[in-house]
C-alpha cells in the first residue's frame, strides 16, 4: 500500500478552522487551496470552493444514502454520489463521467477516488492521531483536469469529516 501513496506526486494537509465552526482548509505550507464550510451548525449543507469552482454537497437518503452536487448558483444537480454497501460508490457527473469513492486500506480507513478503469486517482488519509492537519490529501496534478481533480479532492473530506462528524455526534448522545 505505501507504493501507491508514493506513486502520488502532490501532498496538501487538511486543517479545521479555529473558529470552532465546522470549515476546512486545504493547504500546503503557505497557501490555502480550497475550503470547505458547513453552511448551518446542524445539518449536511456544506459549500466547497477552489479557485477551479465552487460546489455545494448535501447528503440526503436514509436506506440508500447519496450525495448531491451542484455547481454554485445553479438550480439542478451537477452530479450524484450514490453510496454502496459493497466498496464502490458511484459518482455520475452531469458530463458523463464516472468516478468511484471505496475504502483503499481497510485497516487504516483510507479512502479514495478511482476512475472509470477503477485506477486510483487521488487518496485522502484521515489523521486520527490529531499532531498537526486532521488529513492528507496525494494525487497527481495532472491526472484530471483541475475543476474535475478539486471537486473530488473537496468531496472526498466532505465524506470523511462528515462521517467523523456523525460519530461525535453519535458518542455523546
Amino acid at each position: 500500500m505505501k507504493k501507491e501513496i508514493s506513486e502520488f506526486s502532490e501532498k496538501l494537509s487538511w486543517y479545521k478552522n479555529s473558529s470552532g465552526k465546522r470549515i476546512y482548509e486545504l493547504k500546503d505550507d503557505k497557501k490555502v487551496f480550497a475550503t470547505i464550510i458547513w453552511l448551518k451548525d446542524t445539518g449536511t449543507l456544506a459549500e466547497a470552493s477552489s479557485q477551479f469552482g465552487k460546489w455545494t454537497f448535501k447528503r440526503a437518503g436514509f436506506f440508500k444514502p447519496y450525495i448531491t452536487i451542484r455547481k454554485s448558483n445553479e438550480p439542478f444537480d451537477f452530479g450524484v454520489l450514490k453510496f454502496s454497501w459493497t466498496n464502490d460508490s458511484e459518482l455520475q457527473l452531469k458530463n458523463g463521467k464516472k468516478f468511484y469513492f471505496s475504502n483503499t486500506n481497510l485497516w487504516r480507513q483510507e479512502y479514495g477516488f478511482k476512475d472509470i478503469n477503477r485506477n486510483l486517482i487521488l487518496r485522502t488519509v484521515p489523521n486520527y492521531n490529531k499532531r498537526g492537519s486532521d488529513g492528507f490529501t496525494y494525487y497527481n496534478e495532472n491526472s484530471l483536469p483541475s475543476d474535475e481533480l478539486f471537486l473530488l479532492i473537496t468531496l472526498s473530506w466532505y465524506i470523511i469529516s462528515s462521517h467523523a462528524d456523525d460519530e461525535n455526534i453519535l458518542l455523546l448522545t
